[in-house]
């Protein structure tokens, strides 16, 4: 995401992100964000049987995404925000305040005032628009496991090909794109113990020679596929690239304002200076989350 935010923070549109140049329809972050669905779809799925209780799913599923939004959103509103706001003396008094509370609560980027000017695209932060359909994704893996589908291999591909195949053909970045690749996660729980991986290579390659949205598709489940090798490997060099603490939802959350900041702040402008910089400190703001918001709360999970 901050690799291809680098590129589009700069110039308020795609057409330099490279691999954005190279297909026309999607960038390096579209990809990453499709692969967090297919992740999160696959894990959050096996999240819900696991769980004793409906309102165990639910505390857990709140646990971990509500309190570094609203941490993210509260630094985003009351730090960046006001810093560069346009009118700092009226900023609080016309920030919509039964809206921000509104939209906070539903995980929505809450609207500000006027700000960040000096930006070309001045957006406090375009990352949280996705965090609401992940809690809505939620939702829907705990109605499919009520009526007990989730349980069904038949059911989770059902409902995985009613979203994705009309994405095939709209590739666009609606949320049909990105619940589509939630499902195929939880498709993904039921069939992956099914294909041989000898032949797992060729058979997600199949699709993506007629179609462009299917190359996608492919694309992710070889890297979900590797992903998953490189987790259960007992290699002792990948023991030691396995960082003890999770701050990749940190990082999410922090990357588009410590680019706008760096933009805004510093004028800096060159992709290739602000892509390093904005990640080191998206990686200390994620450290910072994870240490102070996120895993306290995460302690409060039942057993």
């Amino acid at each position: 995401m901050i690799f291809s935010h680098s590129f589009e923070l700069v110039d308020n549109d795609r057409h330099r992100e490279p691999l954005f140049m190279l297909t026309k329809f999607m960038t390096f972050g579209d990809l990453a964000v499709d692969f967090f669905f297919v992740l999160s779809g696959y894990l959050v799925a096996q999240s819900f049987l696991r769980s004793t209780s409906v309102w165990q799913y639910v505390r857990k599923r709140a646990l971990r995404i509500y309190p570094g939004f609203v941490v993210a959103v509260l630094v985003g509103t009351f730090g960046l925000g006001y810093e560069f706001a346009v009118s700092r003396s009226t900023y609080f008094h016309d920030l919509g305040w039964k809206e921000f509370f509104r939209y906070t609560a539903t995980l929505i980027s809450p609207p500000v005032p006027p700000t960040l000017a000096a930006c070309p695209r001045p957006l406090v932060n375009g990352s949280l628009w996705t965090i609401h359909f992940e809690a809505l994704c939620y939702l829907l893996v705990l109605v499919l496991g009520v009526v007990g589908a989730l349980q069904r291999k038949w059911a989770c591909s059902l409902v995985f090909g009613v979203f994705v195949i009309p994405y095939l053909f709209q590739l666009d970045n609606s949320p049909l794109r990105l619940v589509s690749f939630f499902m195929a996660g939880v498709w993904w729980m039921h069939v992956e113990p099914e294909i041989p991986r000898r032949w797992l290579w060729c058979l997600v390659l199949i699709p993506s020679l007629v179609n462009p949205g299917a190359l996608t598709v492919s694309l992710l489940f070889i890297g979900i596929r590797a992903f998953f090798w490189l987790g259960t490997s007992s290699s002792t060099w990948l023991d030691r690239l396995r960082p003890k603490d999770d701050i990749s939802y940190g990082v999410y959350l922090y990357g588009w304002p410590v680019q706008q900041l760096l933009i805004a702040g510093f004028d800096l402008r060159a992709w290739w200076l602000l892509f390093p910089i904005s990640l080191l400190l998206a990686a200390g703001c994620g450290w910072l989350s994870w240490k102070l918001v996120e895993a306290p709360f995460l302690k409060l999970k039942p057993k």
